[in-house]
């Protein structure tokens, strides 16, 4: 592995580890996750682009057949 793929490994580890202190605190336990799930996301530079996933299925696949139909990728930019 690389360096910077150590480096988000060890962040992402940081932050299910405060993850489940908050839960052993018995935090709430959905505001503890969506922390979490945030800090991974900002670690890995792939936030949540409401709408992006949706257009993204139903760009791959026809609902009548669920058969996959080819498409052009996106970035999270929208390029």
């Amino acid at each position: 592995m690389t360096d910077d793929t150590n480096q988000k490994l060890k962040e992402i580890k940081r932050a299910l580890y405060g993850y489940h202190y908050a839960l052993d605190l018995h935090e709430d336990a959905n505001v503890a996750v969506r922390r979490a799930i945030d800090k991974v996301q900002e670690i890995l530079g792939y936030p949540w682009v409401p709408g992006a996933v949706l257009e993204d299925r139903r760009r791959r696949f026809t609902w009548e057949t669920g058969d996959l139909v080819t498409v052009e990728r996106r970035d999270s930019k929208g390029s």
